[in-house]
């Protein structure tokens, strides 16, 4: 199950939603669910739910120097692991 973020309208009224995980707004990965933090112990952290070739996978993130870098982390690593598949399944010809 992927989590998008939308506006919701109740009669003239709509309420503007917004998420501050650029990979939840972009849309690109499956994400279905996160929970970011910072703590001085453990600088800015990230635990993340997604699917890689159909199969659960959690990431987790700790010490990332900036938010920026938490999510560039966090994309190269689900990048690393959707090339990994990818070549694993070119390998074994499925």
């Amino acid at each position: 199950m992927t989590f998008f973020v939308s506006n919701y309208s109740s009669g003239n009224r709509t309420y503007k939603a917004s998420n501050t995980s650029t990979l939840v707004r972009d849309g690109s990965y499956p994400i279905g669910i996160s929970k970011t933090g910072f703590i001085n112990e453990a600088g800015r952290c990230v635990v993340m739910e997604t699917r890689v070739n159909n199969r659960p996978a959690i990431i987790v993130i700790l010490g990332a120097n900036s938010s920026a870098t938490r999510w560039g982390d966090a994309k190269n690593i689900l990048n690393s692991l959707l090339h990994a598949v990818q070549y694993k399944l070119s390998v074994l010809n499925v």
